[in-house]
Formats: structure tokens, sequence, C-alpha cells
């Protein structure tokens, strides 16, 4: 007899970051970006889409996606382990730029992950420091500071 076909592939696990999105309710999309981090600073999410829309804190719906989890900023309950989640359910073609700002007016940088999901796939993961950069005039946070850049199809 021929031999069994070959299983398919299996998807892959879920890292930490993405289950912490799923248990505060952040939705399952084609695209998904997760910003993480340890403490009880507020630090904000900014994901620039193709179209040069950009979702963030005060924008949470662009481009067809929508920041689900928007952690620790002003009316928030603070959490030690926060996430913040972009979801894409149909993500547009093109070139996503995604930037960090660190919402504290003192102190030193804050240590944060980021992680892209697409597909179910991880296609982008880092680390980096988010610095204190005094407040930007109508954001409420400093500065954003550019972190990944990536393309959908990747």
């Amino acid at each position: 007899p021929p031999p069994p076909p070959p299983e398919p592939p299996k998807p892959q696990a879920m890292t930490d970051d993405q289950k912490k999105a799923r248990t505060r309710d952040g939705q399952e999309g084609k695209l998904e970006i997760i910003l993480a981090w340890n403490s009880t600073r507020d630090i904000d999410l900014y994901v620039t889409c193709p179209t040069g829309q950009m979702l963030w804190a005060r924008a949470l719906t662009a481009c067809a996606g929508e920041l689900d989890i928007d952690a620790n900023g002003s009316g928030n309950a603070k959490v030690g382990d926060p996430v913040e989640h972009a979801v894409y359910p149909q993500p547009g073609r093109g070139t996503y730029r995604v930037a960090v700002a660190n919402c504290e007016r003192f102190g030193a940088g804050e240590p944060y992950r980021l992680t892209v999901v697409y597909e179910g796939k991880v296609i982008r993961q880092i680390n980096g420091v988010v610095p204190v950069t005094g407040i930007s005039a109508g954001k409420g946070c400093g500065d954003a500071i550019p972190a990944v850049e990536f393309s959908i199809p990747p």
C-alpha cells in the first residue's frame, strides 16, 4: 500500500503576549500587533497603515483595524503586565509602520516587547526601550519612536 499522506503543518503556538491579549478580550484577526511591557506606566502603540491613517489611543479605528486593548491609559485600571493590541481582520496590502510612545513625564525609558502576527504566524518580534521624551502638544504622550516596519503580504 502507498505511504500515508504527510500530516498538515501544525499551527504555531501562541506567544505569551498573544495569550495575554486573548485573555483580555483582544480579537483574533489576520494581522495582529501586540505591545507588551512589565510596569504600570503608560506607553502607547501607534500603527500607520498603507493609506497613511494612524491607529492609536485617540483613533481606535483606522484602515479597517481596531485598537481593541489600550492599557494603563488615563481612565483605565493600571495593571503591572499590560498589553496593547491592534487587530486587522482583513488588512490592506502595503507597508505598515509601528511606533511606541512613552506617556510618562519623568523617569527612565520603558522596556517593551512588540510582536507582529500575520495569518497566525509571528513575522516580527522585537524588544526595545521607549524613552521619556516630554509630552507632545495635543497627544498627551511623548514622541512616537519608530519600532518596526513591515509589509503585508510579508
